[in-house]
């Protein structure tokens, strides 16, 4: 037999989108999934607190079984991995060697409740779009902020952010903070963690066997492809490629590379449209079988 683990399954960047389809998908596979909600828009520790408390919930009516007692499996999607990471810091002072007082973020110590952290597409090292929008330089880079917020907004929250909670959620995408955060929270002991990465492409010309970024994530995929640091060209539309990598050690290929979908295509939205190849219910289901040992003998 096998131990019977539990997924936890964080939301996209605040926007409150599901993975779609996902948690029906598994559940058919005889795997017990759980989502968590949290407030669209609020800064890190607010999400990170929020998750908590739901992971409390989960591990409470779970208790244990078969006298052992229960771990989740966390699988986070974009900046749902950074939530899970400052869930599970032991840095529960908020020490930081950085002057801003905004990096100063506590983490909540829950690594021995955890067993795994599967980040797909978190921005580890931040991405550049959240940096250009702080600049508040007007351009390209603003235009494609304000487009996926109002897209999140209208379509996934039925609301709108305040210029405010906007400004304050998107520093914690900065490449400054996300520098900072690796640096006062290094991951604990006794959790594996893994990372996955997308790679998305021009509209046109279309190329076989490759990903076309959506129009929805079109000027934030070229904000990042004609940055002055090349690093930033390869990307999921909104995350780096080097950014959702973070350590080497953790970076996990699927089907010998990395994802062929953009950073919607990835949580299920879009699918199908430009004809790619990405089955994402196949790729979580796969996850599930990894990280659950479903498939040791």
């Amino acid at each position: 037999g096998f131990v019977n683990y539990f997924l936890l399954l964080p939301k996209i960047d605040g926007w409150n989108i599901r993975f779609n389809g996902v948690k029906e998908h598994l559940e058919h596979h005889g795997f017990e999934v759980y989502e968590v909600e949290t407030t669209p828009y609020a800064d890190l520790q607010t999400r990170a607190n929020q998750l908590a408390k739901q992971v409390d919930q989960i591990l409470e009516k779970t208790n244990c079984r078969d006298g052992n007692p229960i771990k989740l499996n966390l699988i986070a999607h974009s900046m749902g991995g950074l939530d899970c990471r400052l869930l599970i810091s032991n840095n529960t002072t908020g020490k930081t060697t950085s002057n801003d007082p905004r990096d100063s973020v506590r983490g909540l110590n829950y690594a021995d409740r955890i067993n795994s952290l599967t980040c797909i597409s978190t921005p580890n090292w931040g991405t550049r779009v959240a940096d250009r929008f702080l600049e508040e330089i007007p351009g390209p880079a603003q235009d494609a902020w304000a487009a996926l917020l109002n897209l999140a907004g209208s379509i996934y929250n039925n609301e709108s952010p305040g210029k405010n909670d906007l400004k304050r959620a998107t520093y914690y995408l900065t490449e400054k903070f996300c520098s900072q955060f690796n640096i006062d929270h290094p991951e604990p002991e006794g959790v594996c963690c893994r990372t996955y990465a997308g790679i998305t492409r021009e509209i046109l010309p279309r190329k076989p066997d490759s990903d076309e970024v959506d129009i929805p994530l079109w000027l934030t995929y070229k904000v990042l492809a004609t940055d002055p640091i090349s690093e930033n060209h390869i990307s999921d539309g909104f995350i780096p490629l080097f950014s959702a990598v973070w350590k080497a050690d953790y970076y996990q290929a699927y089907q010998g590379d990395a994802l062929p979908a953009d950073h919607l295509n990835q949580v299920g939205y879009f699918c199908g449209i430009d004809d790619q190849k990405f089955d994402h219910l196949e790729f979580y289901l796969y996850l599930a079988n990894l990280v659950s040992c479903k498939n040791r003998g």
